[in-house]
């Protein structure tokens, strides 16, 4: 997608196309990210029979 998102900066510009590509490049990373946590935690699912987190919001006291 780099190399496209390249060719039609070269021959067109930075301008509308340009930018529909650049988007549908970064959409297409996260869409990966996305499958690739997912393909993670079903990994994680089918080897751990139980798995526990916790998480503390908190606001760091003031002196």
């Amino acid at each position: 997608m780099e190399m496209i998102g390249g060719y039609i900066a070269d021959h067109y510009g930075y301008q509308t196309v340009y930018g529909i590509v650049s988007t549908i490049e970064e959409l297409s990373e996260m869409f990966g990210i996305v499958i690739f946590i997912n393909a993670l935690l079903n990994y994680l699912q089918s080897q751990v029979v139980e798995l526990n987190f916790a998480l503390s919001f908190q606001q760091p006291e003031k002196k």
